[in-house]
């Protein structure tokens, strides 16, 4: 060991004991989370107009919990936050689509709706978020305004931008779990099931930024009233959601408890599916590629 040499190494014992072993930790530690932040604030990277789909159905006994995941980019959140927040796509609209506007061009002269031009632009009408697991929501005094898009934001330090990211995401997850339930359908044995909300939520699972959560009844009520809960159960499920939207998919079907799986084409779990790119897919092929079925035999309780 040379001079040079070590007398670097006896500076840097002496900043240690200078500096304390402490202080250091804490150093390191605020690094960390600068660069979570930056992590953070940059988000999954997707371009505008693609969706991102993760889809697994578990069924349990005689109830099914499907775990929906999207993924999109903050603008395309925006932009369909802005969409189904217009009043007349309250009442079904698609969630790939917003509902023409009716043209009001022939009515006569003094009936016309004609745009307020104090009102703004309809990007920035208030949204209405009806859902008991958001505080989203408007209360009585009006609804909820929709969240500027952290593409929009004045502020630009990484805190802000993390702070609009996650109202933004935590908005996003409200809309969607009214929408999309709309256009999903699952049967059991050719029953219609109805799905329920669970929870919806922001998600840091990867190229996941919102989850939602539904359930529904793996033997539906007849008609006649008669509920079974155990014997054999044919399962379709299919999320006719974003067919109109470039993006992806990936679908899963696992069992527990009482519930065994005798037949089904679906993988067992999300890292075991293949990802489906739909660019390019007829709208036959999109679905099939967003439908998980399966037959299944559910035992009887003990």
């Amino acid at each position: 060991m040379n001079t040079t040499t070590f007398e670097s190494l006896n500076r840097c014992r002496f900043l240690i004991r200078a500096v304390g072993l402490r202080d250091i930790v804490a150093s390191l530690v605020f690094l960390t989370f600068q660069l979570y932040l930056l992590s953070a604030a940059n988000g999954h990277d997707f371009e505008d107009g693609h969706i991102e789909r993760s889809i697994t159905l578990v069924a349990h006994d005689d109830k099914v919990v499907v775990e929906y995941g999207l993924g999109c980019s903050e603008n395309t959140m925006h932009d369909l936050i802005a969409r189904w927040s217009q009043p007349e796509n309250a009442a079904g609209a698609d969630a790939h689509e917003a509902a023409p506007v009716p043209s009001n061009d022939n009515a006569p002269d003094g009936q016309r709706n004609e745009p307020d031009p104090d009102a703004g632009s309809t990007d920035s009408e208030p949204l209405h978020l009806e859902t008991e697991n958001s505080e989203i929501a408007g209360d009585e005094t009006g609804p909820a305004p929709v969240p500027e898009s952290p593409m929009e934001a004045g502020d630009e330090t990484d805190e802000s931008v993390v702070e609009a990211e996650t109202r933004l995401r935590e908005a996003f997850a409200a809309a969607v779990s009214g929408f999309i339930s709309r256009n999903i359908d699952a049967e059991c044995n050719g029953v219609s099931a109805e799905l329920v909300v669970i929870s919806a939520e922001q998600s840091s699972r990867h190229h996941v930024d919102v989850l939602v959560t539904f359930e529904f009844d793996l033997f539906p009520e007849t008609e006649d009233g008669y509920v079974e809960d155990s014997g054999p159960v044919e399962l379709t499920f299919r999320d006719r959601n974003f067919e109109q939207m470039t993006g992806a998919v990936r679908t899963a079907l696992k069992v527990r408890g009482r519930t065994f799986l005798k037949q089904s084409e679906t993988a067992p779990s999300l890292t075991r599916a293949e990802r489906i790119e739909l660019e390019g897919l007829e709208q036959t092929e999109s679905l099939e590629a967003a439908s998980v079925t399966g037959i299944l035999e559910v035992l009887p309780r003990r």
